[in-house]
Order: structure tokens, then C-alpha cells, then sequence
């Protein structure tokens, strides 16, 4: 009896290890095959996906620009976070051009008194083949020249000439123009290229590919034009 209840004990445990066995090595190698394929699937994100394909656009489409060079880009103008507000139009934009010529009028003829000129601008990033290039500064040269506007709108053409130090009586019989770029316009941008590091940024370029911004010079300021 003493043997043969050792014997059952002695089977009876190694069922119990055979049970335990068959249940943990699926397990492990069900862990197993998942670990390869989410590395599997980090790789090919890494090789083929957006990010990557972000940096293999950015080295076509600006491999060719040396740091500190005067380019001239061609692409697409994306909306900044914070949007100019043109002062003659009341247009959204990224920047403007606005004129003013101011009269009195003395013995029913215009004499004139001043001509005024506003330019501002705001950063804004710009599609150019595929990538994105940042044009930084806070004014530029518009190739555009400013025209009337139709229908005008006279508060604003007050607002600007008192802010321009003169009486509001004056925009009645003055001349108003203005010129702006914004969101959607299909532009070329020539100013100065800075190429900065960016190894994790927000638009994810890596492998020592740099940013490519677009700054104003004293000897060549940001200079915008339609495309």
C-alpha cells in the first residue's frame, strides 16, 4: 500500500507539472509572438510612416538650401495660431500693406496733408513640396501693390488715421489702399535660410535633417509675392 500510494502521489504531481507546462509554454510564446510583432510594428512606423515620410519630404524638398543662403520658396501659406487683422479691410492675414493719402480741402480742391504707410506681418508656416518651412518675422515686402478697396469701410479708414496721429475728419476725402496675404494663397517667400537643429520636435524630423526657417536681413528683408 505504501508504494503504490507514493507511486499515485508521484503521478499525480507529475500531471500536475505536465498541466502547468502545456498551459505556460502557450502563454509564453503567445507573449512571445505579440513582443515581435509590436516591435515588428514600431520599426515599420519608424521606416514607413509619417514621421518618416515627413523626413524623406523635407530631404528632397530642401536638401538643396544652405544655411545663411538668400532662397526664394514657392508653396502654400498654412494659418498661424494668432492671424493678423488687415487695419483698412478687417481681413484675416498673415500680412498686409496699408496706405493712406490724406486731403483737406481748401477752396473746394484737395490739398494734400500726409501719406501714410503701415506694413506688419506674423509668423506663419509655408507648404513647400511636401514639407513645411517656417517664415519668421514681423514684416515683410509685399510685391503686391495695394489697392482700393471696394466697398470701403469707413470706421476702420478712421480708426487708421487716428492712429496714425491724424483727426478722423480726414478719411472722408481720403485715399485708401491696401494689400495683404493670407491663409490658402499660393505665394513665393525670399528672405535668409536658417537650417536649426530639430532631433524630436513637434513635426518629428530626425537623422540630423533640419528645420528650415526664413528670416528677414537688414541687406534682404522677407519679400512676399503671389505665385
Amino acid at each position: 500500500m505504501g508504494y503504490a500510494a507514493a507511486s499515485w502521489h508521484a503521478r499525480r504531481h507529475e500531471g500536475v507539472g505536465v498541466l502547468m507546462w502545456t498551459w505556460i509554454f502557450p502563454t509564453a510564446l503567445i507573449s512571445f509572438v505579440i513582443g515581435c510583432w509590436q516591435a515588428a510594428k514600431a520599426v515599420h512606423h519608424r521606416v514607413l510612416g509619417p514621421q518618416a515620410r515627413a523626413r524623406r519630404r523635407l530631404a528632397r524638398g530642401t536638401a538643396t538650401i544652405a544655411d545663411r543662403a538668400i532662397v526664394t520658396l514657392t508653396g502654400t501659406v498654412r494659418a498661424p495660431a494668432g492671424a493678423l487683422t488687415a487695419p483698412l479691410s478687417g481681413r484675416e492675414c498673415v500680412a498686409y500693406h496699408a496706405t493712406a493719402s490724406l486731403y483737406d480741402l481748401l477752396h473746394h480742391a484737395r490739398v494734400p496733408v500726409a501719406t501714410l504707410e503701415e506694413h506688419r506681418m506674423t509668423g506663419f508656416e509655408l507648404e513647400h513640396d511636401g514639407t513645411v518651412v517656417l517664415v519668421h518675422g514681423d514684416r515683410a515686402e509685399l510685391d503686391q501693390l495695394p489697392a482700393p478697396l471696394i466697398p470701403r469701410d469707413l470706421e476702420l479708414e478712421r480708426a487708421f488715421v487716428v492712429r496714425h496721429g491724424h483727426p478722423a475728419e480726414r478719411a472722408r476725402h481720403g485715399g485708401f489702399e491696401e494689400a495683404t496675404i493670407a491663409a490658402g494663397d499660393r505665394v513665393r517667400v525670399q528672405g535668409l535660410a536658417m537650417i536649426e537643429a530639430d532631433p524630436m520636435g513637434e513635426r518629428g524630423y530626425r537623422d540630423g535633417v533640419g528645420q528650415v526657417r526664413i528670416v528677414g536681413h537688414p541687406a534682404h528683408p522677407i519679400t512676399i509675392g503671389r505665385a
